[in-house]
């Protein structure tokens, strides 16, 4: 199962990558996202392990995190797993699509597979609550980008 949406940003590519990949930027407008913590060593990157501190609804959870693929200023993609999910993975991915010199099409995807009854049965509230969940991000880091001086 996944789920994908977009949003256009009055900004360059390059100039929007470090909203997507530091932390600090990417507290700013992802609705869940408390802290991170490395487990590699190093700058981001394909391979990069990490942990997200998350704060859900009813729980703040930690999930470790590791970067599937990472091509700078274009896209990226990492999974999420353990925490409320157990050995369950989630698959994030981020792909800009430049629209002009100084406007972006950014892609996210968000997929899983439901393996078990049990996640079966709570695909449809992960599907709701993912859709809510990237919809209210991608309004922030529009609102975000909308701030910065031209």
């Amino acid at each position: 199962m996944y789920f994908s949406n977009y949003t256009d940003l009055e900004i360059g590519a390059k100039e929007l990558w470090p909203f997507l990949v530091e932390i600090e930027n990417i507290k700013q407008w992802n609705t869940l996202l408390l802290d991170f913590k490395p487990v590699s060593e190093g700058p981001l990157r394909k391979g990069f392990i990490g942990a997200f501190f998350i704060e859900e609804k009813i729980s703040k959870t930690w999930y470790q995190t590791e970067i599937l693929s990472w091509e700078e200023n274009k896209s990226m993609s990492f999974a999420l797993s353990d925490g409320n999910l157990g050995k369950q993975a989630l698959s994030l991915e981020y792909h800009i699509q430049s629209l002009s010199k100084n406007s972006v099409r950014l892609k996210v995807k968000t997929s899983w597979k439901a393996v078990g009854i049990k996640w079966k049965l709570a695909e449809p509230i992960l599907k709701q609550f993912t859709q809510r969940v990237i919809q209210n991000s991608l309004q922030q880091l529009k609102q975000l980008i909308s701030k910065l001086p031209k």
